[in-house]
């Protein structure tokens, strides 16, 4: 599965970004609502694996991967 931004107006979807496919595809079409009531679990669970990922990665042992 693969995200591309598109904006919907009028029936109709503009690509935002160019689809990096060469041959039709069949496509599902997620909508992004504005004043979604999950959007605060989304963003707390975002937080989570964030702060999850800095400690996993933020320490000395894997300091030579930080300037790559």
């Amino acid at each position: 599965m693969l995200a591309v931004k598109a904006e919907y107006e009028n029936g109709q979807v503009r690509w935002l970004e160019k689809p990096p496919v060469a041959q039709p595809q069949d496509v599902i079409v997620v909508f992004q609502m504005e004043n979604d009531p999950a959007e605060h679990l989304r963003k707390g669970w975002m937080n989570a694996q964030s702060e999850a990922l800095e400690h996993a990665w933020d320490n000395d042992e894997d300091a030579d991967y930080d300037q790559l």
